[in-house]
């Protein structure tokens, strides 16, 4: 089974994706729909924009370019930077890890 990846160009495309509709109604159950609104100045289609054109490190929505941390992400929503850490995408000590492994 092959799965294909939606990438629409509008707001008015999203909304068209059953999986968008879905997803949506998943955080608006769960309670998670006024804790995204945090962002200042939510607004659907930049919202859209960021995450097109979000590479990991920066976004950019229309003509502004801006790098995306932690500490920014934390500000936005309102959340402390403690708690725990993964280390998903980070150098690992194959020599420290191998007592972990099985052979």
């Amino acid at each position: 089974m092959v799965a294909n990846r939606h990438e629409p160009e509008t707001y008015a495309d999203l909304e068209t994706l059953p999986e968008y509709k879905a997803t949506k109604e998943i955080f608006k159950r769960a309670g998670w729909e006024p804790f995204l609104r945090k962002f200042n100045g939510y607004n659907d289609a930049i919202t859209l924009q960021f995450a097109l054109h979000f590479d990991g490190e920066t976004a950019k929505v229309g003509g502004l370019e801006f790098r995306v941390t932690e500490e920014f992400i934390a500000e936005a929503v309102e959340l402390p930077t403690t708690g725990q850490r993964w280390m998903k995408g980070q150098p690992v000590d194959k020599e420290l890890c191998v007592k972990l492994l099985k052979p």
